[in-house]
């Protein structure tokens, strides 16, 4: 899948239905066990291979999906290939995923980037069930905003290569404090750490 912007524009990775497998509201997404969704090797620092943007009444329901964090590592930058982006929303179920290798995280969640509405969209009520996230680059799962989100029964392992290496973040980040990034009602659960 090419999970990058069609214009290789890296700031775009924020921003909605750019790049990668982009979920609509109302949607159930179902891989098969042996299912393996790769993202296409590319140099760019950022990439989303399953996009959910804002949306509601969304499940991800397992499968694999495989980064490129080992390809043209000599001079990439950048630490924010995703496997699974959550960016504002409501009612999402991740379940049975594994996200391997990816240039950043395995999943993020985290504010959506509003361009016509003020950027007050966090996500809400996100559940992650028996995910595993291995040898992803940054974290195995950044929450960088949500209310209402309960991390259970998962595996979070061999995170490495850039910080903060985490298996799970949880991490209130906004670049502007006049919108005071929200954290709060989280619930982490039967959750494995090794190797981060």
């Amino acid at each position: 899948v090419e999970a990058t912007d069609p214009l290789h524009d890296s700031t775009n990775y924020l921003k909605e239905n750019n790049g990668g497998i982009i979920i609509l509201d109302n949607t159930t997404l179902v891989m098969s066990e042996n299912a393996r969704i790769h993202v296409i090797p590319n140099n760019d620092k950022a990439y989303n291979l399953i996009n959910c943007y804002n949306k509601k009444n969304v499940k991800i329901i397992g499968g694999t999906l495989v980064g490129d964090r080992d390809h043209q590592t000599e001079h990439r930058s950048g630490e924010w290939g995703y496997g699974i982006s959550i960016q504002g929303g409501e009612n999402i179920l991740i379940k049975d995923v594994t996200c391997v290798d990816m240039w950043g995280d395995g999943i993020n969640i985290q504010r959506a980037v509003m361009t016509t509405a003020p950027l007050n969209y966090y996500p809400k009520n996100v559940i992650v069930d028996g995910v595993t996230c291995d040898n992803n680059r940054r974290q195995g799962l950044s929450l960088e905003e949500g209310r209402f989100i309960q991390i259970k029964n998962s595996v979070f392992k061999n995170t490495n290569g850039i910080a903060p290496g985490a298996g799970l973040d949880v991490e209130p980040a906004w670049a502007y404090p006049e919108y005071s990034p929200i954290c709060d009602n989280i619930v982490i659960s039967n959750c494995a750490f090794e190797g981060n």
